[in-house]
């Protein structure tokens, strides 16, 4: 110890020996990084400066710049009614189609025109609006004024924009000082503030307004009071503030806060839009960039303040004062230290000589950790072949204590024939270079200390040392691989016994590589030997029916995406020798660890007897239904004769045994006529007249058309809500028999004094038509089956209230054919509600 102590001592006399000219050049050094650390601190915050108002400034002029595309836009539909006699709805859609607003003019709402309406004018108006086939028009808000100004054209004419249609603008103050101040001016003008008629739904903006005056041709507009007179209405504008902003900027006002006041003051009540809403706008953030500027409408002025965000600040380059400053402390630093090692070579060389040493010593002790706690057992033998080192892993594979096997040979570790062969293996590698056993993994056999053999994966290395050449062998016990191997062949043959005993074809799909597995029973059935099917899929699909193969891959499709839990199809097949076979196809995917499908499997079970005879019971049905059609009609007209008196009075007996055949036969009639026209639904015969037409008339008149039956049950039909005047693409008479089948169900199924509520209400781009009962409902295990041909609830209920099985499998089959969708919602004791969509047709589109 008391030779190590002058060492610090002499480290401090060494620092004051050190060379004045050393400190002098780390000061110099240092002092020269913080004059550059400065000077470009202060040109890249002034070139960021420059680089916000040149923004704020392309900002404003692209918001004044639009305002004067749109208005241009404006006095092109004030040309087109000065060049027209006459401007029509369809030459205003025309127009406004032409100008591809979307695309050239992103952000306005839409092209309008407002027509100015004097008292003594009001009726005529409202009579001529409706005729052109708006029948529900009138002026909004009622009420008597000295002028109106109702929107009458205003396209495009979509849901938004319809809730404006009539609308009196003039009626409110903010548009009524702007209309004003454009027709007293002649000139264009945009207003304040508003929240338009257009906001109807949860994401209410705010709104603004431009107008154009137009007057008549040919009169005098030097004075007011000409102009005034002269004022036929106002091509206009609307804009939602967000949308206009978001088409103005784009994307540049994504990471700028970004606020726009009506006027000239930012006042909070004037604020009219902002970029960042205060969600995202932190409180504590002080922008270092701002700034306002008036902007000049016509006839208005805004106020825009832009402000920068802290995501903006993030990508101004503000790195490179910083580099300098650490570029710059390097080298001084560098130059410090190379100085300063010349000094101390001697004491470093020590210092790393000893590092050294210890870095050895705990490389040596690191790795015989990880060999010692390695997962795999780890054996170390000499050219002997005895035991050098003996890891834990091993020591729990063999049973043996390390200090039992460290220098016995390692053939007290092998099982015979191989523990007599081992010194033979490398006797003859040492002599040869023959290798056996080295550079390849491979299984042998082992022998544990209780005298167990086993199953062991080895793999065996050459490592070379001053001392000679060692071999290590890193083993793992794979007993549990081998026996969970033949658990797995001996399910896979329980597995093959089962689909051979089925009869079915096997597949199985890697959805990796896109190669198929056919099984021979898969081969055989559609009459190929094995080596006649290459594992592609196209070997599959190449031979479905192509009617059925659209659908059969979108039911795939569907599985894949997980839309369904099971895939299944049934669909027609070649055969080698050309005839097709029905195929009852099933399969289910299995999905990695993020829901993605890894392979398909499934099976093909031939149904084509079945399909056989079911086609043979529906030729049946159709030729037994056509058959009995003709004699129960005479049938049924002999009993309405009868009836009807034409053999005379009937005694009361008599006349109730012939209600009841008649009764029956209307009955039976009825099933027929279900059987006959689900025969034309599944050959493809049955003709519709599909034909735009109003829906309530239909409706109203199956309502009616069904009252007496309902009545029967005493069961009341209630129309609660309805669409007037809207249209769908139908077939009439078979509206009515869909509307008729699902009126009867519900009377049949409600409660004597109850009430069947129909409605028909809109849906997006489609109307919905539903039929609601309170009966008793519809139980769970009945639902998946209902739209089922012959499908019944409870099949004694059934037969006392009537009814074949087959009028919602048909009216399912008519909807679907009208380009439409059925449904049901129901609660078991409470009712329920059939409906069907329809998509609707606008006035004048073609049929």
């Amino acid at each position: 110890m008391a030779l190590q102590e002058p060492a610090p001592r002499s480290s401090v006399r060494l620092l004051w020996t050190v060379p004045i000219l050393v400190w002098l050049t780390l000061v110099i050094c240092l002092a020269m990084t913080g004059l550059a650390w400065y000077s470009v601190k202060t040109s890249s915050e002034q070139a960021a400066a420059d680089v916000f108002r040149r923004l704020s400034q392309e900002i404003g002029e692209n918001i004044v710049q639009r305002m004067l595309a749109y208005e241009q836009v404006l006095r092109g539909g004030v040309a087109l009614f000065e060049a027209s006699d006459t401007v029509t709805r369809a030459d205003w859609r025309h127009y406004v189609g032409k100008l591809q607003i979307e695309e050239n003019f992103p952000g306005i709402q839409g092209i309008g025109f407002a027509k100015v309406i004097r008292p003594h004018e009001l009726a005529r108006h409202i009579a001529e609006i409706r005729a052109e086939g708006f029948p529900d028009y009138t002026l909004r808000p009622p009420g008597e004024r000295e002028l109106y100004t109702s929107i009458v054209y205003l396209e495009p004419f979509n849901r938004r924009n319809r809730a404006a249609f009539g609308y009196d603008m003039f009626s409110e103050p903010t548009r009524n000082a702007t209309m004003s101040l454009a027709r007293d001016s002649g000139q264009t003008a945009v207003s304040g503030k508003v929240i338009l008629k257009q906001e109807i739904t949860r994401d209410v903006q705010n709104g603004f307004l431009m107008y154009l005056p137009l007057y008549r041709k040919g009169v005098a507009l030097e004075t007011v009071e000409q102009r005034r007179a002269a004022l036929l209405g106002y091509v206009y504008s609307p804009f939602r503030v967000n949308n206009f902003m978001q088409g103005t900027l784009g994307e540049k006002q994504t990471d700028l806060d970004l606020r726009l006041y009506d006027g000239s003051e930012a006042l909070p009540d004037r604020l009219i839009y902002q970029s960042k809403t205060r969600a995202e706008a932190r409180p504590e953030f002080v922008p270092r960039f701002q700034g306002r500027q008036s902007l000049g409408l016509p006839g208005h002025a805004w106020l825009l303040e832009i402000r920068s965000t802290s995501l903006y600040e993030a990508n101004i380059d503000s790195a490179k004062h910083h580099i300098v400053a650490a570029a710059g402390l390097i080298i001084s630093l560098l130059l410090t230290a190379f100085v300063w090692s010349l000094v101390t070579r001697r004491q470093r060389a020590q210092a790393l000589a000893d590092a050294m040493t210890t870095t050895v010593r705990e490389r040596e002790a690191f790795i015989q950790a990880i060999v010692d706690h390695a997962a795999d057992g780890i054996v170390v033998i000499d050219q002997a072949g005895r035991i050098l080192s003996f890891n834990h892993a091993a020591e729990a594979i063999f049973g043996h204590a390390a200090a039992e096997v460290i220098g016995q040979n390692v053939k007290m570790l092998m099982p015979e024939p191989d523990s007599s062969r081992h010194d033979g293996y490398i006797a003859r590698y040492l002599r040869t270079g023959e290798k056996t056993i080295l550079g390849a993994r491979r299984e042998v056999a082992g022998l544990r200390k209780n005298g167990e053999i086993f199953p062991l994966d080895l793999a065996v290395s050459e490592v070379y040392q001053t001392g000679g050449r060692v071999f290590a062998g890193m083993m793992r016990d794979i007993t549990e691989r081998k026996q969970a191997e033949e658990a797995l062949r001996a399910s896979e043959e329980r597995f093959d016994l089962a689909i051979r005993g089925a009869n079915d074809g096997l597949w199985d799909w890697n959805l990796k590589n896109n190669t198929v597995y056919y099984s021979p029973r898969w081969k055989e059935m559609l009459g190929y030997a094995d080596y006649e099917v290459s594992p592609s899929l196209e070997e599959w699909s190449s031979r479905v029916h192509p009617d059925d193969l659209e659908p059969v891959m979108a039911a795939v499709r569907a599985h894949l995406d997980g839309k369904t839990s099971l895939y299944m199809s049934e669909h027609r097949i070649r055969h080698k020798d050309g005839h097709y076979l029905w195929i009852l196809d099933r399969g289910i995917a299995q999905r990695g660890e993020q829901g993605r499908p890894q392979r398909m499997v499934g099976i093909h079970t031939d149904i084509s007897e079945r399909k056989r005879m079911e086609k043979m019971k529906n030729e049946f049905v159709s030729t037994v239904s056509h058959e009995l059609r003709t004699p129960l009609t005479a049938i049924r007209g002999s009993l309405g004769l009868i009836a009807g008196g034409m053999t005379g009075e009937l005694p009361q007996q008599a006349k109730e045994l012939i209600d009841m055949a008649a009764a029956n036969t209307e009955r039976l009639l009825a099933l027929i006529n279900d059987l006959l026209d689900m025969d034309k639904i599944q050959s493809g015969a049955l003709q519709f007249d599909l034909k735009a037409q109003e829906i309530m008339p239909l409706v109203e008149q199956a309502v009616a058309n069904n009252r007496s039956y309902a009545e029967q049950y005493g069961v009341t039909y209630l129309l609660e809500a309805g669409l007037p005047g809207v249209m769908a693409r139908v077939d009439a008479a078979r509206f009515i028999q869909v509307m008729a089948n699902l009126l009867s169900n519900a009377a049949k199924f409600s409660r004597p004094g109850g009430s069947v509520e129909v409605a028909v209400k809109a849906e997006d781009d489609s109307l919905r038509v539903s039929v609601t009962d309170h009966g008793v409902g519809i139980s769970e295990s009945f639902r998946d089956r209902i739209f089922e041909k012959f499908s019944q609830g409870d099949s004694s209920d059934t037969r006392h209230k009537g009814g074949t099985g087959l009028g919602l499998s048909i009216s399912k089959s008519l909807i679907e054919k009208m380009g439409g969708q059925i449904g049901f919602d129901s609660q078991l004791g409470q009712g329920s509600t059939f409906y069907f969509t329809l998509p609707v047709v606008r006035p004048g589109s073609a049929e």
